[in-house]
């Protein structure tokens, strides 16, 4: 028995000692691990891993060594530095836990490992990886030039170097603040999202770029060149170099004063803002330039080249055009700054200007709207308040809404047809042109139309007071809002079945057709109606003082004022055939009234027995709902009123 266990304990230490040796498999591994580390290798080449220097070295240079296989490199417990450039590796092994930075360029991989949590800095350029793995939450420095990814994993708060030239991108991960360099030339990225504000460089060449986000104000290089940029944004202060080469820039922000070198040559540019005092290096030449510029300092600003011009400068100029009224142009330029060039002329393909909707042009003092057709997508034009006495011949397209109310208009062209709301108030026009079949909603307040061409069918809100009109034509079936105060009509026509709102005050009505149930509200002042056609149950409000009233159907209440009459009415019929002065009217089931003037208020039966005699005082109001039916006459200090209850 105690020769078995003798035996037992040699298997084991020989079974122990030869797992601790390992074979490399790679020859040139091997090669070079022998050779730095001689006393961890036996006579049969095989690695003792549990060998010191093993275990313990925390640098390998492994670069140039024609290296396909790193198996082995696990053995490497402690190692924090790894450069395996120049290799053939196609894959790397596990790594080391306390790696820290890795560097694999110039090899064949066609992806990585997991990485360590703790690694610092990866250099993986020029090699053939698709993907990244995730990146560990200490990682500050991510060069991955020159591979086939197509897009990129979230990168850590930590990432102040970044990387990426020459890989298949289309877009961008967010990136936290902390980022520092962003290196993104020669992809296909379309857009930039949002930079960070501690962004310093930003280097993003030969893409798909038509525009640039907003820039940090602690940029200071920015190179954009080969890309299909039309305008850039404001320029931060900080920014000393700028290359913008082989864009589709007509025109420049303004430069910051810090700024050394400009380099923007092929592009369309016309002319050059103000050049900064510390300008040292300007390359301008193939562009468009007007009039060629001239050096301002040549004794600082060394480096001066602006020609030649590009040969295709004719056609390109033909596309900026200038806006003749001053005033338009310069509301224009402050609002579109990067769409006129330096001679202040109009890039009429600029997208701000294409791609806008709404226009608000009001007060501007503009005479002359010249220029808008070139607004292609303007779906609402206002320019209310200015100077304008015609319109441009020709207008924007898709325009649906225009607005040119107090202007100077004595008369109008033909309207677009596309037009769905036009308003034309506060002008001096004596009648209108036909109307487009389109339109729901016209305003032409304060003029002196006396004839109205026919209205459109699909007409909804309709606005004409302050005019002479005379009469109106058919009123279009979907009408809600017909607005017609201070005109001189003595008759309406059929009202539509869906009108919600009539106000038709200040006329010579005698009197108003049916009113449709649908209506809400009711404005007839000074007129001179003598009645109101019946009320339907969900009128919300009725205004009709100052008219020729006999009688008032359907009311909630008498508000005791002044008369409710104009003063020139003379009405006859319902006291025993005795003419009425203009405040004796006779009301229809009222259940309160309202005392506007303090007095004493008698209250008669039809058999002139007093019902209610009180003092009201001003504000005060009298419940008369419980009186029974009858006729009643009321009399407030000597005025007198009747009222019924049916």
């Amino acid at each position: 028995m105690k020769k078995k266990y003798i035996l037992l304990l040699l298997l084991l230490i020989s079974v122990t000692t030869f797992g601790q040796y390992v074979s490399i498999p790679d020859v040139n591994f091997r090669e070079h691990l022998k050779n730095k580390y001689p006393s961890c290798f036996d006579k049969n080449e095989l690695l003792d891993t549990t060998c010191t220097e093993i275990v313990n070295e925390t640098s390998l240079y492994l670069s140039q060594k024609n290296i396909s296989d790193l198996s082995g490199l696990q053995y490497f417990k402690n190692l924090s530095f790894l450069d395996c450039g120049g290799n053939k590796l196609s894959s790397l092994p596990p790594l080391p836990k306390g790696l820290s930075i890795l560097f694999c360029p110039s090899n064949q991989l066609i992806s990585l490992p997991s990485l360590p949590g703790g690694l610092y800095s990866i250099t993986c350029s020029s090699n053939k990886l698709s993907s990244l793995p995730n990146l560990p939450y200490t990682l500050v420095s991510l060069y991955c030039d020159n591979n086939l990814l197509t897009t990129l994993p979230s990168p850590p708060s930590t990432l102040v170097r970044l990387s990426c030239d020459n890989n298949l991108l289309e877009q961008l991960p967010y990136f936290y603040k902390g980022l520092e360099w962003l290196y993104c030339s020669e992809n296909k990225i379309r857009s930039i999202n949002s930079l960070p504000e501690s962004l310093t460089y930003l280097v993003c060449n030969s893409n798909n770029l038509t525009e640039l986000p907003s820039l940090t104000k602690n940029l200071g290089v920015l190179s954009c060149s080969k890309n299909q940029i039309k305008n850039l944004p404001s320029l931060p202060s900080n920014l000393y170099q700028l290359y913008c080469d082989s864009n589709n820039l007509g025109t420049l922000p303004t430069l910051p004063d810090g700024l050394q070198i400009l380099s923007i040559s092929f592009n369309h540019l016309t002319g050059l803002p103000k050049l900064p005092a510390n300008l040292t290096s300007l390359q301008a030449d193939h562009n468009c330039f007007e009039t060629i510029p001239e050096n301002p300092r040549p004794e600082f600003l060394t480096r001066f080249v602006v020609t030649p011009n590009n040969e295709n400068c004719e056609a390109f100029l033909a596309k900026y055009v200038t806006i003749p009224d001053p005033n338009f142009r310069t509301f224009l330029i402050s609002k579109y700054p990067s769409c006129f060039n330096t001679s202040q002329k109009m890039d009429t393909t600029c997208s701000k200007i294409t791609e806008v909707t709404l226009l608000e042009a009001s007060s501007k003092n503009i005479q002359d709207l010249d220029g808008i057709q070139y607004f292609e997508n303007l779906y609402r034009l206002n320019c209310t308040a200015n100077k304008l006495k015609a319109l441009p011949k020709k207008l924007p397209p898709h325009l649906a809404s225009l607005d040119i109310s107090n202007n100077e208009f004595e008369s109008l062209p033909a309207i677009p047809e596309n037009l769905l709301q036009f308003y034309c108030s506060q002008n001096k026009l004596t009648s209108l042109p036909s109307l487009p079949p389109k339109l729901t909603a016209l305003g032409c307040i304060n003029n002196s139309i006396e004839n109205l061409p026919a209205l459109p069918d699909g007409l909804t809100d309709f606005g004409c007071s302050n005019n002479r009109l005379v009469t109106l034509p058919a009123l279009p079936p979907l009408l809600k809002i017909l607005n017609l105060k201070n005109n001189l009509l003595q008759s309406l026509p059929e009202l539509p079945s869906k009108l919600t709102h009539l106000y038709c005050n200040n006329n010579e009505l005698t009197k108003l057709p049916a009113l449709p149930p649908t209506i809400q509200t009711l404005e007839c002042t000074s007129n001179r109606l003598t009645a109101l056609p019946e009320l339907p149950s969900k009128i919300q409000s009725v205004i009709a003082y100052n008219n020729c009233f006999i009688t008032i159907p359907y009311i909630s209440g008498i508000y005791i004022n002044a008369s409710p009459n104009r003063p020139d009415c003379i009405v006859t019929g319902i006291l025993n055939g005795s003419p009425i002065s203009p405040g004796k009217i006779s009301y229809h089931k009222p259940g309160y009234i309202h005392i506007h003037e303090s007095g004493h208020l008698e209250v008669y039966n039809s058999i002139g027995s007093i019902v209610i005699k009180q003092y009201l005082r001003e504000g005060d109001v009298l419940n008369v709902e419980n009186l029974i039916q009858g006729v009643y006459l009321c009399v407030i200090d000597m005025e007198m009123f009747k009222f019924v209850k049916d």
